[in-house]
């Protein structure tokens, strides 16, 4: 920000005038008189940090995203006190506001190294995202806010917060474990023996797979979004220089097993005895959903049951 200074033998000028690029633009503030060893020269100033002293912690930041720009919440920070800087000459003083970031939480984990404060949004409408950050950088924001103020208000402003919404991310584990669950691995062997793919945990999503009733298989998913961080972590870190360990091994990133389906040939007699007729109510399953989108997995194939249609639909391969 340049200050424009005004001297002038009369006293006719009632403001200092700024100039900034910020998206406020030029503002006004009042003048005061800065004394001199010449009485035939006023000089006007004013404390050029002023505005600083006055502006508030951004909440908001914007973002863009298929060609839709718009604000999104990111943080509920408030103010917590202030802290006073002092220069060299005793009128030489700055109030800087002082948040309250307790609500940060620092992640003590050594796969966690960020040096900026993330956000993990549920989906577009929640307002109060979780906030974290590495416990190293988390440690170092707390220890200096009382002689660098001004840095640790620009880390935690919103628009230098990393915003990550989680929405598309749990909705794209949803679409893969339809097809995990549809994927014939051991494409049938002569016994007539499938497997499929049972993903336990796709990187912060643990599945928590219930058996059904019709022996189906129903996700029940539960999330640790400190395993995203970590992966996050990784993502922005610089490469290791040993290039064979660059890449995170599997287990790393998620546990899987699979599951195993005998299907009797058609000279086996088969086992199963059955006492009262196969519902006719609710194809295939043979019963409602607990749910909308319920997944089951039945005779070899994926259902989802749509609420509103009161029905069950195949998964397409």
């Amino acid at each position: 920000m340049a200050e424009r200074l005004l001297l002038n033998n009369s006293t006719n000028t009632n403001v200092i005038n700024f100039e900034d690029n910020s998206s406020s633009g030029p503002f006004t503030i009042p003048k005061s008189v800065v004394p001199t060893n010449n009485t035939n020269v006023s000089v006007f100033s004013s404390p050029i940090l002023q505005k600083m002293e006055n502006e508030t912690l951004q909440t908001t930041k914007t973002v863009e995203f298929d060609g839709i720009v718009e604000k999104v919440k990111v943080s509920n920070l408030t103010q917590k006190g202030s802290v006073t800087l002092s220069g060299d000459y005793p009128q030489n003083t700055l109030t800087i506001p002082k948040y309250d970031i307790s609500s940060v939480i620092s992640v003590n984990d050594s796969g966690v190294d960020i040096n900026f404060i993330l956000a993990l949004q549920e989906d577009e409408t929640d307002t109060n995202p979780k906030l974290y950050t590495s416990s190293k950088f988390y440690n170092t924001l707390v220890g200096i806010y009382n002689v660098n103020p001004i840095y640790v208000n620009y880390v935690v402003d919103a628009e230098h917060i990393v915003l990550v919404n989680l929405s598309p991310l749990k909705q794209k584990i949803s679409e893969l474990r339809a097809d995990e669950l549809n994927l014939d691995i051991n494409l049938t062997a002569s016994n007539g023996e499938k497997k499929y793919v049972q993903v336990h945990r796709n990187l912060f999503e643990k599945s928590n797979y219930q058996t059904t009733n019709e022996g189906g298989l129903k996700a029940e998913p539960t999330y640790d979004y400190i395993e995203l961080v970590k992966y996050i972590s990784w993502v922005v870190r610089k490469p290791n220089t040993n290039y064979n360990e660059r890449i995170l091994q599997a287990n790393l990133l998620g546990q899987y097993g699979s599951i195993e389906v005998t299907t009797p040939s058609p000279t086996q007699p088969s086992i199963n005895v059955t006492t009262t007729p196969p519902s006719t109510q609710y194809p295939p399953i043979g019963r409602k959903g607990v749910e909308d989108e319920e997944e089951v997995l039945f005779n070899g194939e994926l259902y989802w049951w749509i609420e509103s249609l009161q029905q069950w639909r195949l998964q397409e391969r």
